[in-house]
């Protein structure tokens, strides 16, 4: 009778490893990008969408790759990879507070 208890727990616990793993795979989160502005001030306001799993992991590891130059809040920002990117609920940022987006 032990063994069977021991058996299920050790099931049990497999399983709820192996389900939270894939449940972080699958969260979504919403991501913007930490612009420095011609006065020396940092926005944090330009969204750059939401992305999932592996694409969230992607960008937090490696940055976001602007295609296209763009603008924000009247200032122009070049085509290219932009690292300071930071995810809603996600990634640990001790610069500032995501919860105030």
């Amino acid at each position: 009778m032990k063994k069977y208890i021991l058996s299920i727990l050790a099931i049990t616990g497999s399983s709820l490893f192996i389900s939270c793993e894939k449940d972080d795979h699958d969260e979504c989160h919403s991501c913007h990008l930490e612009l420095q502005m011609a006065d020396g001030t940092i926005d944090h306001d330009y969204q750059i969408g939401e992305f999932c799993g592996e694409d969230l992991h992607d960008i937090e590891e490696n940055g976001y790759v602007a295609a296209e130059a763009f603008s924000h809040e009247g200032e122009n920002f070049d085509a290219g990879t932009y690292t300071n990117v930071h995810c809603e609920e996600h990634a640990d940022h001790d610069d500032h507070d995501d919860h105030d987006h």
